[in-house]
């Protein structure tokens, strides 16, 4: 299991990545460490032999599964077909819940809380 996630796991691999998804440069250790803490997250659920991952961070975790393959979903309720009621799931819509997860990535930013 640890020569699937190794090869992300070095600075440099979690630096390309980190600017790749919209993290300023200077703030780059910082998105080392949550990109980090999130392939640990990962790294559990397959050890588990999860399914899936359930999140509704859509600024790193759900990118960086994406990113090694790993299934994710995020769990806001407009990506899920409904009851009328509201109370039952019927399915998981995955068109919806990548257009989500791009209209997002448009409106996040990352910011140095050192430089407001």
């Amino acid at each position: 299991m640890a020569d699937t996630y190794y090869s992300y796991m070095s600075a440099k691999s979690l630096n390309s990545f980190a600017t790749r998804i919209g993290w300023p440069t200077d703030m780059l250790e910082t998105a080392r460490e949550w990109l980090y803490k999130d392939l640990m997250i990962i790294a559990s659920a397959h050890y588990s032999k999860c399914d899936v991952i359930l999140t509704s961070d859509v600024r790193t975790l759900y990118p960086m599964a994406k990113e090694v393959g790993f299934p994710c979903i995020l769990t806001y309720e407009s990506c899920f077909e409904l009851s009328g009621t509201g109370k039952y799931i019927f399915q998981y819509d995955i068109g919806k819940g990548e257009a989500l997860y791009e209209e997002r990535k448009k409106k996040v930013q990352f910011r140095n809380p050192r430089n407001n």
